[in-house]
């Protein structure tokens, strides 16, 4: 999957440049011997682009500029079969066993690894690598190879969930693909978070209960430090990095969507006025205190890509030091990031599912 053919100059440039964070060039740079002083981003990427690497910097250099800027976000879904004994571990190892099909639809599938959660339950954790075409004029960034995790487990006789870690959006999309063409579609059914079950004032429904029941008492909410909602129904394409319009003018003439980030923006006017005339909130970043321990955690809960599936990311983590409280930025350890990430991609769930039976209303 990867290319053989040496990138123009111009596109190390631009990748280096516009692609990759300027402290992950640095450290490139250095572990090559290379120290640039008082240097800007423009002018290490030009000296970048003016050397000639091995196939090893070059793969270096590709496969970070796909995932320096990426966070792990997990999404997942249900499903359920009225076939026999059904398994959607059985359906997994059949399909890897079929190189053939499977090669020819652009996956192959890792050996499964089995997990036993601190709660009894069995979790098959599977891997899925496809290709990603992107047409562009860098040639050099045309192509891309995903990767993925995925976690398996029963609920109950007939029906399984499958939770991806993955680094972007189509990580998710890709594995229910996978699925819906491997699943027996007269028998089975996979069942989503889509933004699109949901009506307008359900959506704030949604994520003020995400508030409330997101996370476990562990963890106390402190504040919305970001929120995305948008007016209407209408499609909005959207790509990896999403480019959405940013306001913060206090006017809702002409605005389809907005981004807003600062604080207590569950109660700001601008939101208020908007959610009065009408609209959908599509994501939230949450602010979360540790009860126990000095940790603050910055989460994000949003419908995402098209269609708009439900997925979580842990976007920052601190520790808080001194009398003042000051934040420091302190890394999660994987296996608790995606924990959390769980807890509350599955209680969202929860509050999703008795959204649409009506458990749950709008005042």
């Amino acid at each position: 999957m990867k290319s053989s053919v040496y990138p123009e100059r111009y596109e190390i440039k631009e990748v280096c440049e516009n692609f990759i964070k300027r402290r992950t060039l640095n450290t490139f740079m250095q572990e090559r011997g290379i120290f640039a002083i008082n240097a800007s981003t423009e002018d290490v990427s030009t000296i970048l682009s003016n050397i000639v690497w091995d196939a090893v910097a070059i793969e270096d250099l590709r496969r970070t500029a796909f995932q320096c800027s990426n966070k792990n976000s997990l999404s997942g879904f249900t499903v359920s079969s009225s076939l026999n004994e059904f398994s959607i571990k059985n359906v997994y190892e059949t399909a890897r066993d079929n190189d053939k099909v499977l090669c020819s639809k652009g996956y192959q599938l890792g050996f499964l690894a089995k997990e036993t959660r601190e709660d009894g339950t069995d979790v098959f954790k599977g891997q899925l690598d496809y290709e990603i075409r992107r047409p562009g004029r860098i040639q050099f960034i045309d192509k891309e190879e995903g990767h993925c995790e995925f976690r398996m487990f029963e609920k109950k006789v007939g029906g399984w969930q499958v939770e991806v870690d993955g680094t972007r959006t189509n990580d998710g999309k890709e594995v229910q693909r996978l699925f819906s063409q491997l699943l027996n579609k007269d028998r089975t059914t996979m069942h989503f978070l889509n933004i699109d079950n949901l009506r307008d004032k359900q959506t704030i429904l949604f994520f003020d209960e995400v508030i409330k029941r997101g996370l476990s008492d562990e963890w106390h909410f402190n504040d919305v430090v970001a929120l995305t909602f948008r007016r209407g129904r209408d499609e909005i394409v959207e790509e990896e990095n999403d480019n959405e319009e940013q306001t913060s003018q206090p006017t809702l003439t002409g605005i389809r969507q907005a981004i807003l980030e600062g604080g207590h923006l569950r109660d700001d006017a601008f939101v208020r006025r908007f959610e009065e005339d009408g609209c959908v909130f599509a994501a939230m970043t949450l602010a979360f205190q540790n009860t126990t321990k000095p940790e603050v955690i910055h989460i994000r809960a949003e419908f995402k890509g098209n269609p708009k599936i439900f997925e979580v990311s842990i976007v920052n983590s601190y520790v808080c030091e001194g009398t003042d409280g000051k934040l420091i930025t302190r890394l999660l350890s994987a296996k608790r990031n995606l924990q959390i990430r769980s807890e509350l991609w599955n209680n969202s769930r929860n509050i999703y599912d008795e959204i649409l039976s009506g458990e749950i209303k709008n005042q």
